[in-house]
């Protein structure tokens, strides 16, 4: 019998925004459409270290061990540097190096127990080359991201196997507020391939 993949995506949703109504409602659509398969929501804030660890644990019991994991987490709060604004800065480094860190190594933990296991690291084409502005330390703490991902793949060679997404630019939600933003589509202007 062929069991059903388990995914887990993982991404920052801010305080001011509603947390897991749109992952309930998919939940929701997935559990009509597919009767007996498994999907879990949690919620957590992906720069708690603890609460990263505490989650992935309990999904791991829920859903007796996940196949596949999308890290997903993202910050577009940079400023200028040394504009006096480093507090910008820094929480944008910590959602999207520190806390994606975080999730790779809970994840990885769960996957090497399991000796299976796809993670997969969302980037962004921000992480090729330097870009200015507000951009600066986003476009610094994807490039490390990357760096983290291919370093995990060059290790796992076999599985689990992580996937870095391929650099792409894309505004999706929680829309940014840089006004710099080169080869950056919305999301009603993207379309599938197909």
């Amino acid at each position: 019998m062929q069991r059903c993949p388990r995914t887990i995506a993982l991404g920052h949703v801010p305080p001011s925004r509603p947390g897991t109504d749109r992952l309930q409602a998919l939940r929701e659509e997935l559990l009509a459409a597919h009767p007996g398969i498994k999907v879990s929501v949690r919620s957590l804030d992906v720069n708690d270290q603890q609460q990263v660890f505490d989650a992935f644990h309990a999904l791991r019991e829920d859903l007796d061990g996940p196949d596949r994991i999308i890290v997903n987490a993202g910050l577009g709060k940079g400023k200028p540097i040394g504009t006096g604004r480093f507090d910008a800065n820094l929480q944008t480094a910590r959602t999207n190096f520190t806390a994606a860190l975080v999730q790779c190594e809970a994840i990885m933990e769960t996957f090497r127990a399991q000796g299976s296991g796809h993670l997969v690291v969302v980037s962004s084409m921000s992480a090729l080359r330097g870009l200015p502005r507000n951009l600066t330390t986003y476009a610094a703490s994807k490039a490390g991201l990357s760096a983290l991902a291919e370093g995990i793949r060059a290790e796992m060679t076999v599985t689990p196997h992580p996937s870095p997404s391929p650099p792409s630019s894309l505004a999706t939600s929680p829309p940014t507020r840089a006004r710099f933003t080169p080869w950056t589509p919305s999301t009603s202007k993207a379309s599938a391939p197909g």
